[in-house]
């Protein structure tokens, strides 16, 4: 949906991309810097995180070359982060809802929202933020007339991709 905001803008869809995923690198580099200034509050330490996440060879080439968008679901994951360790449970749950509009891999960290509700950092019905938030990112969809089920499939459909076991996990 962002992709298609952007594409009508004056530019070729793969600039669009791009500036897309460069931006988002600095979204990135932001809740990195947020995170570690949980640890430290020394500002040349965070700004050399900063930095460092801006100029570290996987993300520009990522984002500025080959146009990846990784850096989306991972900058979330990172605000996750942030948010948990600020005790906003609430939030950091919207933006792991956020990541998982993005790509699905993202379940891979669920395992440790599940160990913090077990832990009693969040009620059970926080839990319900994430389906929401991807719920509400299919508003877009169904307004532009699509069916009510496609934008379901595409995630239910990510579930038979792979044949071996390890791929599915």
């Amino acid at each position: 949906t962002i992709l298609a905001l952007f594409s009508y803008l004056p530019l070729s869809n793969l600039a669009v991309v791009k500036i897309f995923s460069m931006l988002m690198d600095f979204v990135m580099a932001a809740g990195l810097l947020m995170v570690v200034s949980q640890f430290t509050r020394r500002k040349s330490i965070q700004l050399v995180a900063y930095a460092l996440a801006l100029l570290a060879p996987t993300f520009f080439i990522n984002s500025s070359m080959w146009g990846q968008t990784d850096v989306v679901y991972g900058a979330m994951a990172l605000w996750f982060v942030f948010f948990l360790m600020r005790n906003r449970p609430k939030t950091a749950l919207i933006f792991i809802g956020l990541a998982l509009t993005i790509k699905i891999q993202i379940v891979f960290i669920l395992p440790l929202v599940g160990f913090l509700f077990l832990k009693r950092k969040f009620r059970l019905v926080y839990l319900l933020i994430v389906p929401l938030v991807v719920f509400a990112s299919f508003i877009p969809n169904y307004i532009a007339g699509m069916n009510f089920m496609t934008p379901i499939q595409q995630y239910t459909d990510l579930v038979g991709t792979y044949n071996s076991v390890n791929m599915n996990s």
